[in-house]
């Protein structure tokens, strides 16, 4: 009876990686701690995890191979040139992500009259595509 409620409370989107993906996440992120594994397609894991203080989350295929970390970065360590990509707006969230060709920036904002947009920015600082989170909004 218990295993048949486990299911429901962790979800059944755990997954157990193979043993070249669990090498690949130690020897880039050696120390890393509370891992989470998914599979969100057949031949890709995602690991959820905090290193070096920080939420994590890196994908890689199943044969190890890494192919991006997005890192949660602090809103209030965020770097100046943040301020001159949000100009009045207030900045919510902040994602670095890393890919081996390049590494972007995800930015939540939100502007004076409440509405919150996601700003796509490159690693030269520019802005590449601003998306209104509106349809994706709560009715409270």
């Amino acid at each position: 009876m218990d295993e048949l409620f486990s299911g429901i409370w962790r979800g059944n989107h755990a997954a157990v990686p193979g043993r070249r993906v669990v090498e690949a996440l130690d020897a880039r992120f050696p120390g890393a701690r509370q891992i989470e594994w998914f599979q969100p397609e057949a031949d890709l894991f995602e690991a959820v995890f905090i290193h070096d203080a920080r939420e994590k989350i890196a994908l890689f295929l199943s044969t190890g191979d890494w192919k991006e970390t997005r890192v949660n970065c602090p809103v209030y360590e965020a770097p100046d040139w943040t301020r001159e990509v949000t100009g009045e707006e207030e900045l919510m969230n902040l994602i670095e992500i890393i890919r081996p060709e390049d590494t972007q920036y995800e930015l939540i904002v939100r502007d004076r009259e409440l509405r919150r947009f996601l700003l796509l920015v490159s690693s030269g600082k520019k802005v590449l595509s601003r998306t209104s989170l509106a349809s994706r909004e709560l009715d409270v």
